[in-house]
């Protein structure tokens, strides 16, 4: 201590950079506490878009909203959190994220205290804006109180426990919602989502992270290149959401994504001459290894929408309900925490890219196990392989991280944003986009086979009038109308015969994401054999340079 009873940052505590916390070396009593806190923070962060996927139908229903509007309720939270991931780095410089994160989640819970008294589509359109930006605040929120609560030596795995707390909430919530909903008392859904804000708020104000020291980073410039950036994110998210609902055939869901393209484009241009970019668009642009971290880092989410678009999918299109389906998300919950930890806690720098190695591995054995499946599948024929793919979502999800934080920090503290920002755009667009391809995917084949099955159908068959028989006599108790039951008939054998077309999609599905793991397997993997057989590490160089711009930033802080 000092003589002013103001406590000296030895040099591991010292904050990298403006904007971050410091971490002094806390008692353990207090590292239980930071990692409660953490684990909190982190699933609230996920329950604001986890809540929201697996209610949709509810909220449409409670609200009688259309599926449009539906859909531009979603966009609003995808929206803004996309948009808060690139600003998100420069508030946090400015003015400090505890104080920021402090007022954001208080405007969340009056929204939230609003709901219970305005009930209408654009009272919901703003809460899920505003749950949007709280959602992708409390993402680096969760990251820095679990960090505290690790020693210094065990920090990277409190960077991966932080941010793969928020990747949880999503099965969590397909848990937990049904039970909150099973007295149909909607309403129920807005308390938990208030007491959960009111946790959080309570917790970062009672035991808020060390403090670190602050700079001025907006410029004028930004007044002109996020507002487009900004734009075109909201285009492209409008876009990929509603073209699952419409359909891409649409003229104006082609018309959002050319606008999109066309603002994000201009706001690159303006950052790839700036000085001091917002986004270093050359660095992207130019490096190998980050490419590779952004396209891994959107094949996470593409693996995570299998699981809701997948599987899934195939127990809605065969009758089943939320509440039959408690048990199924309760597994990939199981799965999720498993795959976390060990990621977490078998994490080696030194050998980054064994995890991705291994995941794909598992992802590509577990979507051939789910080939096969009929109209007698049930959820507990999917335990198994749905364990698996979500053990290795979270998985890889710390190591690609940790990559590329490491490749962003290895050149200097400035190009944490680029990294942070392009990472948590990949993360939300490529969710979206993810589900879009493979709603689209299930949509086009199960036009195929239907045309196929159509084509090999004759009402002349016996064995297509025996089924159209079959069917007419079981509504015969109900009609003594021939014609009508004939015409019923023929009616249940298209319905019987358009459900067996989507389960063949659904199959086709299946097969399509285990050829595409088994190719990133061989990819990633013939990589990662490649950097072995020549004893180099993929990330070597890297490390040198992040070492020595570790020392440099505690260095700066100290002055």
């Amino acid at each position: 201590m000092s003589h002013d009873n103001v406590y000296l940052l030895k040099p591991h505590e010292r904050p990298m950079m403006a904007g971050s916390p410091s971490f002094p070396d806390h008692p353990w009593e207090r590292r239980v506490w930071y990692a409660v806190i953490g684990v909190i923070v982190g699933l609230t962060a996920g329950f604001t878009n986890g809540m929201l996927l697996a209610n949709i139908p509810q909220i449409q229903g409670y609200l009688g909203l259309s599926p449009v509007q539906g859909g531009w309720v979603m966009v609003s939270y995808y929206m803004f959190s996309a948009i808060i991931s690139v600003l998100l780095f420069k508030i946090r410089q400015t003015f400090g994220l505890p104080r920021y994160v402090r007022y954001i989640v208080l405007g969340l819970i009056l929204t939230n205290c609003m709901q219970f008294f305005v009930h209408d589509y654009y009272m919901e359109l703003f809460a899920r804006g505003i749950s949007g930006l709280v959602g992708g605040s409390l993402n680096s929120m969760a990251m820095y109180y679990m960090m505290q609560a690790m020693p210094t030596v065990h920090r990277a795995k409190g960077i991966i426990l932080g941010l793969g707390l928020t990747q949880l909430s999503q099965p969590i919530a397909r848990v937990i919602s049904p039970l909150i909903l099973q007295h149909e008392q909607f309403q129920l859904i807005f308390s938990f989502q208030l007491g959960m804000a009111l946790l959080v708020s309570a917790a970062v104000w009672l035991l808020p992270i060390p403090s670190g020291y602050l700079e001025k980073s907006f410029e004028k410039i930004d007044l002109i290149s996020f507002p487009l950036m900004a734009t075109g994110i909201a285009f492209i998210c409008a876009g990929a959401v509603q073209g699952r609902i419409v359909w891409w055939d649409k003229d104006w869901i082609g018309y959002l994504f050319v606008a999109g393209f066309i603002c994000c484009m201009i706001s690159a241009i303006i950052e790839y001459n700036r000085k001091n970019p917002m986004l270093d668009i050359k660095w992207i642009l130019h490096s190998n290894g980050m490419l590779q971290v952004l396209v891994f880092g959107s094949l996470i989410r593409v693996a995570l929408s299998e699981q809701n678009m997948g599987a899934a999918g195939l127990m809605t299109v065969l009758g089943l309900s939320s509440d039959q389906m408690v048990h199924f998300y309760a597994v990939i919950t199981v799965g999720a925490i498993c795959g976390l930890l060990c990621s977490a806690f078998a994490f080696k720098v030194t050998d980054i890219k064994l995890p991705l190695v291994i995941s794909f591995a598992i992802i590509a054995t577990a979507s051939f196990m789910e080939i096969g499946q009929n109209q007698w599948s049930r959820p507990v024929n999917f335990y198994l392989p749905e364990f698996l793919i979500a053990f290795a979502s979270l998985f890889f999800f710390g190591p690609v991280m940790m990559e590329g934080m490491i490749r962003a920090l290895a050149k200097g503290s400035d190009y944490i944003m680029s990294f942070s920002a392009v990472f948590g755009f990949s993360q939300t667009v490529g969710g979206l986009m993810g589900s879009a391809l493979l709603n689209a995917f299930i949509t086009i084949r199960t036009r195929v086979h239907l045309i196929n099955s159509a084509s090999g159908v004759n009402l002349t068959d016996p064995l297509v009038n025996q089924l159209i028989q079959q069917n007419a006599t079981s509504i015969q108790r109900y009609s003594s109308d021939s014609n009508w039951n004939h015409a019923y008939g023929v009616s249940k054998l298209i319905q019987q015969d358009a459900m067996l077309a989507q389960i063949a999609a659904y199959n086709d599905l299946f097969i399509t994401i285990g050829i595409g793991s088994l190719i990133c397997f061989l990819v990633v993997g013939g990589h990662r054999w490649w950097h072995q057989f020549r004893g180099t590490n993929p990330i070597g160089r890297e490390l040198k340079f992040f070492a020595a711009a570790l020392q440099r930033a505690r260095q700066n802080a100290s002055k």
